[in-house]
């Protein structure tokens, strides 16, 4: 699992997961993940777009770090992923919890939406 965080000038953390979200690896990553999305206090993207498996332990972390940051007031959107990840995103009903985009670019305009 690589977490990459994406500078960005408009004050939004975009962090780029790639990989795994087992829960070996997510408790890997899950330290700067909190750092990146909930030590901020600032909007939230994240670009899921290369995950290719998740697992509970994963979806917590997503679910947890979400929860934070729009009860601090501010928007956490995920980049939808593909395939199987989508698909158990979907049945979970992550969607209806979290706000997700099809693009980094549709993130980013929702970000900004609310932000006004």
């Amino acid at each position: 699992m690589e977490i990459n965080v994406i500078p960005c000038p408009d004050n939004i953390s975009h962090v780029h997961l790639k990989g795994h979200m087992d829960p070996h690896r997510t408790q890997q990553i899950g330290r700067q993940f909190r750092e990146e999305t909930l030590g901020r206090s600032r909007p939230v993207v994240v670009d899921m777009s290369d995950v290719t498996f998740i697992t509970s332990v994963g979806i917590g972390l997503l679910v947890e770090c979400a929860t934070m940051v729009s009860q601090g007031g501010h928007a956490f959107v995920l980049v939808s992923p593909v395939g199987h990840v989508d698909q158990v995103l979907r049945r979970t009903g992550i969607y209806d919890i979290i706000t997700n985009a099809p693009s980094v670019d549709d993130a980013f305009a929702l970000v900004r939406y609310r932000a006004e």
